[in-house]
């Protein structure tokens, strides 16, 4: 089971995007619901996940900040951007810090769930590679 944190200020959308994934068939557990960037810290520091849906801007920290922490913590995950901007600049510094991918509210369901599909791929994929590499030592 891979391990899923939704972090976003609006309640409804953490909802929503919640019952996405739980309805989605794939094997993702949702460990937490955080509304704001410290919580989506402790959260991840906490539950190590495998997927990391996250919202740009938040209150307390917002996304880019919490990328690079989430990266030092767990260096494997997957984190998916959500975000209401549509600026390239937004985009293009997540892209830099190696978010796995950017989408725009309101989400397309069939494009999240793609989307969730391929983190996980590439996450077992990387894992897989890890781990060969690890064996051939």
């Amino acid at each position: 089971m891979y391990r899923l944190i939704i972090a976003d200020d609006e309640e409804i959308i953490r909802n929503g995007l919640k019952k996405i994934v739980e309805e989605s068939g794939t094997e993702i557990s949702v460990e937490a619901l955080c509304s704001n960037g410290e919580d989506a810290l402790k959260s991840v520091k906490k539950y190590r996940p495998e997927i990391l849906l996250l919202d740009i801007n938040m209150p307390t920290k917002n996304g880019m900040d919490i990328i690079t922490e989430v990266i030092e913590v767990v260096p494997l995950c997957k984190i998916i951007i959500i975000s209401g901007y549509d600026d390239f600049k937004y985009a293009q510094q997540a892209l830099r810090y190696g978010v796995f991918d950017y989408l725009l509210k309101p989400v397309n369901i069939g494009v999240l769930r793609n989307t969730l599909q391929k983190a996980i791929k590439e996450y077992s994929r990387r894992l897989w590679e890890i781990n060969c590499i690890n064996i051939n030592k």
